[in-house]
């Protein structure tokens, strides 16, 4: 697996992440691996993203923004004091910060507005312009070869702790050791493996049409106050209403009637008390499980950053598939997953999927 994200990030120094997890004959071809990793960063630097993907975070962070669910208060202020002096000259974006690159109600109002002091952008053409160029200015000068340090980890080194230094605050085992010129020449003219290319357009993305709520909440249900009194707290909440009973299915439906957001939950439950039978078949369950986390991973990523998930379980009652996120293409997303988790394509095709 690969993710790549910021690592530290100070007021004077930021770096980015790039983790590999290898199995143990990627360790073995570690040079290669970190060849790959940078023939990638050179197809990123020589060849522009697509318009698309920009578009695509604009709605994503357009998404996150619109539906936030309720965070940690801690965080909250911890996130409002650290935006307080990252965005002095832009006090809109304090509250609204990185979560959200168009920092208006919606694209459509983003780009009718004219540019005031205090904007950073005024239209979406000129967004996409400044963060090509700092997107390249990033790829130029600081994601490359000199300017890297690459950590490796395994516990298969403890086979040879004794070239190995002690660091003096936790007693960690290490060993620093310089890269050879050859290999550093290797890696800046390497190229991206065959078949990296930048992501398809991503089907997951609802549209505006899909985020309508199909049954509206009240204004007096939205409105009402969040903290809720103790004697509120023990009434009942109203169980779902029985909807399907025969002898192949029982089905329970709830609709939102509080929330009022276009989202759904669904959790379906195949009762069978065979994968606890034996200690063997709960082996067996706990290997399926992560063969099928393996195999949807690619096809299940798109998927989450369009705010979609789904959760596989063994459990001593059985089988447990959850899946939420927003309506509008849950049921697409749901099928694709069931269909997988019932084929054959679930299982290692060789060996090597299988030690992986």
């Amino acid at each position: 697996s690969v993710v790549t994200g910021f690592g530290n990030e100070l007021s004077d120094l930021s770096t980015i992440d790039v983790t590999v997890e290898l199995t143990p004959l990627g360790l073995t071809n570690l040079d290669n691996v970190i060849a790959s990793v940078f023939g990638t960063i050179d197809m990123l630097r020589t060849t522009p993203f697509p318009d698309y993907t920009f578009e695509e975070c604009l709605q994503l962070t357009d998404l996150e923004w619109r539906f936030a669910t309720k965070g940690s208060p801690s965080n909250n202020v911890q996130s409002l004091a650290t935006n307080l002096g990252r965005y002095e000259d832009n006090p809109k974006l304090v509250v609204a910060g990185p979560r959200r690159l168009a920092v208006s109600n919606s694209l459509e109002e983003f780009n009718s507005q004219p540019r005031v002091k205090g904007d950073y952008y005024s239209t979406q053409d000129e967004l996409l312009r400044r963060t090509k160029k700092l997107v390249q200015q990033l790829l130029d000068d600081y994601m490359t070869v000199d300017n890297v340090l690459i950590t490796t980890m395994s516990q298969s080194f403890a086979e040879n702790e004794k070239d190995f230094l002690t660091e003096q605050w936790y007693g960690t085992k290490y060993r620093a050791k310089p890269i050879p010129s050859t290999t550093i020449q290797r890696w800046k003219n390497a190229f991206a493996p065959r078949g990296i290319t930048y992501p398809k357009p991503n089907v997951f993305i609802p549209t505006e049409k899909g985020l309508n709520v199909r049954i509206p909440v009240p204004l007096s249900k939205l409105n009402e106050p969040k903290a809720i009194e103790l004697e509120d707290r023990l009434k009942p909440i109203p169980p779902p209403t029985k909807i399907r009973d025969d002898d192949r299915w029982t089905v329970y439906y709830k609709p939102d009637d509080r929330f009022g957001q276009p989202k759904a939950f669904v959790v379906f439950q195949l009762l069978s008390t065979e994968p606890y039978d034996s200690p063997e078949k709960v082996a067996l369950g706990m290997l399926y499980q992560e063969c099928a986390i393996d195999r949807l991973e690619e096809y299940a990523y798109d998927a989450r950053l369009a705010g979609l998930s789904y959760d596989l379980q063994i459990l001593p009652r059985g089988v447990r598939v959850t899946f939420g996120g927003y309506n509008d293409k849950l049921q697409e997303f749901a099928t694709s997953i069931i269909q997988t988790l019932t084929s054959s394509k679930v299982l290692p095709r060789n060996k090597a999927e299988f030690d992986r």
